[in-house]
């Protein structure tokens, strides 16, 4: 007999499996954007963004005297031209010159929180005219390009602790795709910050090409594993700490009634007779806090308490 299987067997088997809709067929794959972030270098990168997130909030909220958050929201890789596609027509960027590496990033920031930025710094309430009402003016460039420039500083603040990059704006533009900063197929990685300045909610973003990452891999690599390990470390000696403090330990006995009489003429050495005996069940409280019941006992001629379990509710 002849275990061979026909063609015809063979376009059954295919049919029948792609019909069960199951793993295994064709995926696409699109090799102008292969995944080139390991996890270890995302978490790295992760941690110098969120370090420049804080201080770019910070020098907003010290510059404006004003409440103001900044998050990171994503990092992503997208190539350059995929990037622009995501911006609006009109918008401010700055080309970002990185050297030793003769690299360039970019620094998007909408125009919402330009116009903010300006009309606060220039004695406003921030509540201006925005980007829909007219143009940016060169004196109102001028005043954003200086916030940009400590945005700038505190991005290269961010990353001295795994490079020598030097940041600097080389040029701007409010027409994104008018600046040169990657070849539109070139590989970049985005990180994408949520802005909130009292009732404003706004974005930045900043793209770096991942071609000046790759020589830092292993440093990157080798950060992440030691913020981690650092980070459980600290855990494990807040944790030593927290075991040791004192916790105060009170026993609730119950309230007792008196006629008033008896009360006005109560003295020092007065005996009170309370409703309760040895062996009855109260409440004890863990730093004031009611937790567990309790019931009295004698021990070694002093007046102690016995566990007997959870208070109903503490757990909550």
């Amino acid at each position: 007999m002849d275990k061979r299987i026909s063609q015809e067997e063979m376009n059954a088997l295919l049919k029948g499996k792609a019909a069960s809709g199951k793993a295994g067929g064709p995926m696409s794959y699109d090799f102008r954007r292969p995944d080139r972030l390991s996890k270890a270098m995302l978490e790295s990168l992760r941690t110098i963004h969120e370090k420049f997130a804080g201080s770019v909030a910070a020098g907003i909220a010290s510059r404006l005297r004003s409440t103001a958050e900044v998050s990171l929201s994503s990092i992503e890789q997208l190539t350059y031209a995929d990037f622009l596609s995501t911006l609006p027509e009109t918008t401010y960027v700055a080309a970002v010159a990185i050297s030793p590496v003769e690299a360039t990033a970019g620094l998007q920031c909408n125009l919402d929180l330009s116009f903010n930025l300006i009309d606060r710094l220039t004695g406003g309430s921030g509540t201006g005219l925005t980007s829909e009402s007219r143009k940016i003016t060169e004196i109102e460039r001028t005043i954003l390009e200086d916030i940009v420039a400590v945005w700038i500083r505190n991005l290269g603040e961010a990353w001295c602790s795994v490079s020598n990059f030097h940041f600097h704006i080389s040029g701007s533009d409010m027409r994104p795709d008018v600046l040169q900063i990657a070849d539109p197929d070139g590989i970049m990685i985005v990180a994408a910050f949520a802005v909130k300045i009292e009732q404003l909610q706004s974005q930045i973003q900043i793209c770096i090409p991942f071609s000046i990452l790759e020589p830092l891999k292993a440093k990157l690599e080798k950060d992440s594993g030691h913020t981690t390990n650092q980070a459980k470390a600290d855990s494990l000696k807040a944790f030593g700490r927290l075991l040791r403090a004192p916790v105060q330990l009170t026993a609730e006995l119950p309230t007792t009634k008196i006629p008033l009489k008896e009360l006005r003429e109560i003295a020092v050495n007065d005996v009170v007779i309370l409703d309760v005996k040895l062996q009855d069940s109260i409440v004890m409280n863990v730093a004031g806090r009611r937790s567990f019941r309790v019931s009295l006992v004698q021990s070694d001629g002093q007046k102690s308490v016995k566990l007997i379990g959870l208070e109903e509710g503490s757990r909550n």
